[in-house]
C-alpha cells in the first residue's frame, strides 16, 4: 500500500543538501483550510461565527478583509466552525495582529466526537505598546490530544484589535525521501543508496535495487545477499532544530534471515555516534511491521538516516515513515544568532538576525552587543517574530527576529548575545569599524585569482598547467596559456563575466583604495598584487584577441569532448606538450567581455602613470570597442556604457561621451513602468540601475541626471518588494510567483547577490534614499554570515565556512577540502525536496562523498569578481562618510 497522509513526495535531485530546517509540511496538506484570510464570503468570513463585539475590518494583513473586537472586558469576539483533525498530529496556530488598545490572542480548542473540549492552546498575548502600531505575528505551537477529531478557533479581544491570516499548520510529516521507493527513469530508487558507514565483522556483498512488484502494492526495495549482508540508507538529512524524540515504522518480508532496520545518527563527517534499531511488531499478509518509537539522537549527531540492512538472502521494504513525536513537547529550545562574520560599517546601517524554534509567550526580547572584554556596549530590540513562508511546504522552519544596532558606533571585535523567553544564543565575533569589509575581503578575493591561476606555477599549490593551451576550431595552434581557471574546473570562459570582467573588477578595487593593496607584493617587483593579478587576466584576454576583428574567441575548453572533466591536480590534466590528442580546444562562436574594454583601460592608464607602457592594452580597448559597438544601438548595454565612461575617463574624446548618453535614454527606456516588475529593468535590472547611476555620478550637471535619479528611485521601490522578509533577502526570481532559490536554477546565485548590493549602494549614492544601502547591506550580510546557516561564504573571512568546495584541486595533497584563500561558492539552492528553502552541502569527508555538490559548493570566478565590484561601492560609502 501506499501510506502517504504524511509523505512528502520524492524529487528528481540526486545531491544531499543538508537544510536547517525543522519540518516541510505534505505539500497536499500544508495548512487547514479555515478561510484564515477571510476573504472568503460575503458580508461575513465563511467558516467563521461573530460574536458579541465582532466587527469585519476592512483592511487585512494582506488582503482586504481582517476580523476583530471592540470589548470592554476579555471576550470571544468571533469563533470558527468546527474543524476535522488527523489524530495524532501536532499544530502551529498562527496569526497577525493589530492592536488599538488592550490585548489580543487566539486560542484552539480540540474537540471529540461529541464536542467536549479535550485540551485547548493559546498564541501569545499580543499587547498595545508604543513601539510597534503595526501588524504583529505570534503562534504557539501544541501537540493535540490523540483522541481529538476537530478542532475549532476563537479570537479573543481585550479593548480594540483585528486580527488576519490565521493558519493551523500541521508539524508532523515523513521526513523519508521516497519512503514508498519508487524507481527513478533510470531504474534505480531515488534517494536511497548503498551505505557506506555501517561495519560488521565480517565484509559487505550484495546489492539493492528496485523491484517494481516486490512492494505491498506496487514498487519496493529488494536487498540480496548470498552469504553476508547488504545495507541501504536513505538521503541523509540534518536533525531538526531542538526536536529530541523520533519515531520509525516500515514494513519488510524476507527469505532467508531477518533483515535489520535502523534509524542512523551521524555527524556532517559522516561518523556513526549511534543507532536506534527497529523490532518487528506485527505480521500481515506475509509482511512484518517494524518500529521504534522512542528514540533520541546523540549528543554529537548531527544529520540522520534510516539504514536498511538485508542479511543473508532476499529482503524486501516498503512504506516507511520516519517522523518527530510530539514535537511541540519533546522540544530542546534552541536560539541562534546570525550576522555578518567579517564585520559591519561604523556609520553604516547595522543588523542581525535571530532565529528560534519557539515563540517565547512574554516579550521584552532584545540583543546585548558585547566587547572583546565582556562589557555591554548597547542592547536593542528584537523586531518579530516572523516565519518565510508561513504554514507553506516551503516554511524555512524556524521564527526569524530581526535586530536594528545602527546607533552602535563603538569600534573593534564585538558578540551579539540573544536572549528570547530567557533563552540565550550568541553570534559569531566580528568587527565594527570603518572600511572592514572592503579591508577585510578585498585582498583575499586578489588572492583567489592568484591561486586560480592557469598556465603558472602557484606555489604550495601546482606546477605550471595547461601549457598547450589551445586549439581553433579548425585544428590550428594559438598561444592560450594564461588567464584564470573559471571554476572549479579548468576551463577559461570568455563571456561578460569570465577573464574580463575579473579585470575590470581588481582595476576597479586598486582605485578605489589603493593603499590597502600597497604593501601586498608577493614577487617583490615593486608592484602590488592585484595590479600584477590585473595584468595577468588583461594579457591573457589580449591573447584571445582575434586580429581580423578585434573580437574575442570562445571559451578554453580544457581537452576535447567532455575530458575538461577529467579530477586531478591543474599540472597533470593534459600533457602540456603541444600537438598532442588531449590538447585544449578553443569552442567556436564569439566570446563576449564588455568590461575587458573598461578594464584594459584602466590598467594602461596605471601603469603609465608607474612609468610603464600601457598601449597595448589601450589598443587592444580600442579594437574591442569599435567591434563591439559597430552595429549601433544593438552595443548599448549597461557593460557597454561602463566601459565607454572609462574610455571617456581616459582619453577626453567626445564619442565616447556621445555614445554614452545615447546608451543612458535606451536603457532609460526600459524600465518597467507598471505590474509586478515596476521599476526593474527587466528581470531584476541590476547591472542597467549600476551602469546608469555611474553616470550620474560622473555628469552629476547632465540633463539626464534627474531621470536618472527618479529612474533610481523607482528602482529601489521594486528592490525593496522583493526583500520583504527578516534578511532583507532579494528573491532570486520576480514574477507571477517570485522564489529565493528559482526552481530552475542548477546552482546558487551569490554573484547575483552582490551584483544586487553593487546596483543598490550606487542607486544610494545617486538618490540619497537609505532603503536602498540598507537593501544592499542586507545582501552582502547574507554572503557573510547572516543566514540561517550562519555560513560565511568567503574562505577565510569570518569563523564559520563551508566545510568543504566542489574544486579539482582537493586533488591536491594537502588540500582535500579543496579550499582556495578568498573563494566564493555558488551559495544556496533548493533543498532536495525541491522546496523554495535554502539548501547547502555541508558533507565534511568522503565517507560520504567524494567531493561536495556543485550547485552549491563550487567556487567560481563569478561571485569573486561581483564580490569585489559590491565591497569597493562599499568603501566609496564609508570614505564619504568619513570625510
Amino acid at each position: 500500500m501506499r501510506n502517504t497522509s504524511r509523505c512528502i513526495p520524492a524529487h528528481l535531485a540526486t545531491i544531499i543538501l543538508c537544510a536547517a530546517i525543522t519540518i516541510s509540511a505534505n505539500p497536499a496538506r500544508a495548512t487547514m483550510n479555515l478561510n484564515g484570510s477571510f476573504e472568503g464570503g460575503a458580508e461575513s468570513p465563511s467558516g467563521w461565527m461573530r460574536q458579541p463585539g465582532g466587527f469585519v475590518g476592512e483592511d487585512g494583513h494582506t488582503g482586504s478583509k481582517s476580523i476583530g473586537g471592540r470589548t470592554r472586558t476579555q471576550a470571544t469576539v468571533w469563533t470558527s466552525d468546527p474543524m476535522e483533525v488527523e489524530a495524532g498530529q501536532s499544530w502551529r496556530i498562527s496569526g497577525w495582529f493589530r492592536v488599538k488598545k488592550g490585548s489580543v490572542f487566539l486560542r484552539a480548542d480540540f474537540l471529540s466526537s461529541d464536542g467536549a473540549v479535550l485540551g485547548s492552546a493559546n498564541t501569545p498575548e499580543i499587547v498595545k505598546n508604543r513601539r510597534e502600531s503595526g501588524w504583529r505575528y505570534t503562534a504557539v505551537e501544541t501537540d493535540a490530544p490523540a483522541t481529538a477529531v476537530y478542532v475549532r478557533m476563537s479570537l479573543i479581544v481585550r479593548g480594540e484589535a483585528v486580527c488576519d491570516d490565521v493558519l493551523l499548520t500541521p508539524l508532523i510529516a515523513n521526513l523519508l525521501y521516497n519512503p514508498t521507493f519508487e524507481a527513478g527513469s533510470r531504474g534505480r530508487v531515488t534517494f536511497w543508496d548503498p551505505d557506506p558507514i555501517l561495519t560488521r565483522a565480517t565484509a559487505k556483498s550484495g546489492s539493492g535495487a528496485a523491484d517494481e512488484t516486490g512492494g505491498r502494492n506496487g514498487a519496493g526495495l529488494r536487498i540480496r545477499s548470498d552469504s553476508s549482508w547488504w545495507a541501504m540508507r536513505n538521503i541523509q538529512q540534518p536533525i531538526p532544530v531542538g526536536l529530541t524524540t523520533f519515531r520509525l515504522s516500515g514494513w519488510a518480508r524476507w527469505e532467508g534471515e531477518a533483515p535489520d532496520i535502523a534509524i542512523a545518527w551521524t555527524d556532517n563527517g559522516g561518523v556513526l555516534h549511534g543507532l536506534s534499531p527497529a523490532t518487528a511488531r506485527e505480521t500481515l499478509n506475509g509482511w512484518t511491521r517494524f518500529e521504534v518509537s522512542d528514540a533520541h539522537p546523540p549528543v554529537q549527531a548531527e544529520t540522520m538516516t534510516v539504514l536498511l540492512v538485508g542479511n543473508t538472502g532476499t529482503a524486501w521494504f516498503d512504506d516507511f515513515q520516519l517522523e518527530p513525536v510530539a514535537p511541540a513537547t519533546n522540544l530542546r529550545r534552541v536560539v541562534k544568532v546570525h550576522v555578518n562574520q567579517v564585520g559591519c560599517e561604523r556609520n553604516l546601517p547595522k543588523s542581525c538576525i535571530v532565529a528560534t524554534n519557539f515563540v517565547p509567550r512574554e516579550e521584552g526580547n532584545f540583543v546585548e552587543m558585547r566587547g572583546e572584554s565582556g562589557r555591554i556596549l548597547g542592547r536593542f530590540p528584537l523586531v518579530g517574530p516572523e516565519r518565510i513562508h508561513n504554514g507553506m511546504p516551503d516554511d524555512w522552519g524556524e521564527y526569524f527576529w530581526r535586530a536594528d544596532f545602527s546607533a552602535l558606533k563603538k569600534t573593534g571585535r564585538c558578540t551579539i548575545t540573544a536572549v528570547v523567553g530567557g533563552v540565550r544564543g550568541e553570534s559569531y565575533p566580528f568587527l565594527i569599524g570603518d572600511g572592514v569589509l572592503f579591508g577585510g575581503t578585498a585582498t583575499l578575493g586578489v588572492d583567489f585569482f592568484f591561486v586560480q591561476r592557469c598556465g603558472f606555477a602557484v606555489p604550495g599549490w601546482h606546477a605550471a598547467c595547461h601549457l598547450d593551451d589551445a586549439l581553433l576550431p579548425d585544428g590550428t595552434h594559438i598561444d592560450a596559456v594564461g588567464g584564470w581557471h573559471s571554476a572549479g574546473d579548468y576551463n577559461k570562459l570568455m563571456y561578460e563575466n569570465g577573464d574580463g570582467g575579473v579585470l575590470y573588477a581588481l582595476t576597479e578595487a586598486f582605485r578605489t583604495k589603493p593603499r590597502v593593496f600597497e604593501t601586498a607584493d608577493r614577487d617583490n617587483d615593486g608592484v602590488p598584487d592585484i595590479l600584477d593579478e590585473a595584468r595577468w587576466g588583461a594579457d591573457f584576454v589580449v591573447k584571445m584577441q582575434v586580429p581580423e576583428t578585434g573580437g574575442l574567441r570562445k571559451d578554453v575548453s580544457q581537452g576535447p569532448g567532455r575530458t575538461w572533466m577529467k579530477w586531478c591536480p591543474p599540472e597533470v590534466h593534459t600533457d602540456n606538450i603541444i600537438g598532442t590528442d588531449d590538447d585544449p580546444v578553443i569552442m567556436p562562436g564569439e566570446g563576449n567581455s564588455p568590461l575587458a574594454i573598461g578594464g584594459w583601460m584602466r590598467l594602461a592608464r596605471e601603469l603609465e602613470q608607474r612609468g610603464e607602457d600601457g598601449s597595448k592594452y589601450r589598443a587592444s580597448a580600442e579594437r574591442l570597442w569599435v567591434h563591439s559597438t559597430q552595429n549601433g544601438e544593438t552595443g548599448f548595454s549597461p557593460l557597454n556604457l561602463l566601459s565607454a565612461l572609462d574610455l571617456h575617463a581616459a582619453t577626453g574624446e567626445r564619442r565616447y561621451a556621445e555614445f554614452a548618453s545615447r546608451c543612458v535614454d535606451t536603457l532609460l527606456a526600459s524600465q518597467i513602468p507598471s505590474g509586478r516588475h515596476a521599476g526593474a529593468f527587466g528581470a531584476f535590472g541590476e547591472h542597467t540601475a549600476g551602469a546608469l547611476g555611474t553616470y550620474a555620478l560622473k555628469f552629476p550637471g547632465d540633463s539626464r541626471t534627474p531621470r536618472i535619479r527618479g529612474a533610481l528611485a523607482r528602482y529601489t521601490e521594486f528592490c525593496l518588494t522583493t526583500a520583504e522578509n527578516p534578511f532583507g533577502l532579494a528573491k532570486q526570481s520576480v514574477g507571477e510567483q517570485d522564489f529565493f532559490f528559482e526552481p530552475t536554477s542548477t546552482l546558487g546565485h551569490n554573484f547575483e547577490i552582490f551584483a544586487r548590493a553593487w546596483s543598490a549602494i550606487i542607486t544610494y549614492q545617486v538618490t540619497g534614499q537609505g532603503a536602498a544601502l540598507t537593501f544592499a547591506l542586507d545582501q552582502i550580510d547574507w554572503v557573510m554570515g547572516k543566514n540561517p546557516y550562519g555560513l560565511c561564504m568567503m574562505e577565510g573571512a569570518g569563523s564559520n565556512n563551508p566545510p568543504r568546495y566542489h574544486h579539482r584541486y582537493d586533488s591536491i595533497p594537502g588540500r582535500e577540502r579543496g579550499a582556495v584563500p578568498g573563494a566564493i561558492p555558488n551559495g544556496f539552492v533548493r533543498t532536495p525536496r525541491a522546496l523554495d528553502q535554502p539548501g547547502f552541502d555541508m558533507s565534511r569527508s568522503r565517507i560520504e562523498r567524494d567531493h561536495p555538490s556543485y550547485r552549491t559548493s563550487e567556487p567560481w570566478l563569478v561571485h569573486n569578481m561581483w564580490h569585489l565590484l559590491a565591497v569597493s561601492a562599499l568603501q566609496r560609502v564609508v570614505d564619504e562618510r568619513a570625510r
